[in-house]
């Protein structure tokens, strides 16, 4: 039995420093928390191959902040953390990677401590509920004691999926608290961009794996979208594939030649730059807008205020489950044509600014930077008066 002067265990398991944010300002809560020992503790990865084999190990340690631990000397069994927080929540079962098995959910039960689930990407909306399924029903979320949801509608989701109430804590996304750090941070980066973004209009594409799944011809898409871009003097493209396009398109697809000639195409023009820093934040901060599919990253995008375009989908949502309220910005499916878009871009007009930022923000709690402070000290209070 701990003593009300003994430190609580509180260990975080993040694996790519791109997904980072979603635990990062928790993290920061339990370190300045003077009951708590705080360990960080970055875990390797595996990609896998067509055939579902691992291919390559990987290891982001040296990316993180300096109070890391090496995993190596790490043993979940001996230090017996009090809370343990993941945001990969697939063990063995994703076709793209797979963690350490040393680090599956199921694996770090076996400590006896509380394990707490924060989804690595923000959710936006689902026609029913049944569509929430697969994502709601990973291992990560099965064997954690406490889930961290963005909103009451996706406390709704997963109860629908057969989650019970008192493991959903409706505490909001760090990752909206991570896009309020932006401004305040540097980034070495921006420096070598400066020569292709000075004194033009930044335009942000984004694509997501999912789009890259499921659609056919989804290059030549690309392609027609950044033409516009290119063409105009007075516009600059950051293109951002998402960090494991690269690794799906390897494992699932065939397209690797003509993903390759992609990137040649955008690497030469002389306003383009293909954005592979660790996270996106650099390229969030520079740019004016985005272009986009459905993506996490416009939900976390429509919190710094600025417009995006979305690809696929409508404003209109009437009949579906919204998680985050980001459709104030501007459809091609509602008639708004690309071309209009950066011309409004480029004049400085964004006629639903206000109204997007005020539709979000109501749509998911804690959405002022609060979040992560919230989530440590809700799950530290229900983990303390468990061990009681």
């Amino acid at each position: 039995m701990k003593t009300e002067e003994t430190k609580r265990k509180v260990a975080f398991f993040p694996y790519k420093i791109s997904m980072w944010d979603s635990l990062e300002s928790i993290w920061k809560a339990a370190l300045k928390d003077e009951r708590c020992e705080c360990q960080l503790v970055p875990i390797p990865y595996y990609t896998k191959n067509g055939a579902g084999e691992i291919e390559a190990e990987h290891y982001e340690g040296d990316k993180f902040p300096a109070e890391a631990l090496d995993y190596r000397t790490y043993f979940v069994e001996q230090e017996k953390p009090d809370i343990m927080y993941i945001h990969n929540p697939y063990d063995q079962y994703n076709k793209v990677t797979m963690v350490d098995p040393r680090f599956f959910s199921t694996e770090l039960k076996k400590s006896g401590g509380s394990l707490v689930y924060v989804p690595y990407y923000m959710a936006g909306r689902c026609t029913k509920y049944e569509n929430m399924l697969a994502s709601c029903g990973n291992m990560g979320a099965v064997y954690s004691d406490y889930i961290i949801v963005q909103c009451e509608n996706l406390k709704k989701a997963f109860e629908f999926c057969g989650f019970p109430e008192h493991r959903l804590l409706v505490l909001g996304s760090p990752k909206i608290d991570a896009i309020y750090q932006i401004e305040k941070k540097t980034y070495d980066v921006i420096e070598k961009w400066k020569s292709v973004i000075q004194n033009r209009k930044v335009i942000l594409l984004n694509t997501s794996i999912s789009t890259c799944i499921q659609s056919d011809g989804w290059l030549e898409q690309i392609r027609e979208f950044i033409e516009p871009v290119l063409q105009n003097e007075r516009l600059a493209l950051i293109w951002r594939p998402h960090p494991l396009l690269l690794d799906t398109i390897r494992a699932m697809l065939k397209e690797g030649k003509q993903y390759g000639t992609l990137l040649e195409y955008i690497s030469n023009a002389p306003n383009a730059i293909i954005d592979d820093s660790d996270t996106a934040e650099a390229a969030i901060k520079v740019s004016d807008a985005m272009i986009s599919d459905y993506s996490s990253l416009v939900m976390q995008y429509t919190f710094t205020g600025k417009p995006a375009y979305l690809l696929t989908g409508k404003s209109v949502a009437e009949n579906d489950h919204i998680f985050c309220d980001y459709f104030a910005n501007y459809f091609r499916e509602d008639g708004c044509s690309l071309e209009d878009f950066l011309a409004m871009v480029q004049k400085g007009e964004d006629p639903l600014r206000e109204e997007r930022l005020q539709r979000a923000k109501a749509s998911v709690v804690n959405a002022d930077g609060s979040c992560g402070e919230s989530v440590h000290q809700v799950v530290y209070e229900k983990v303390c008066r468990r061990m009681e």
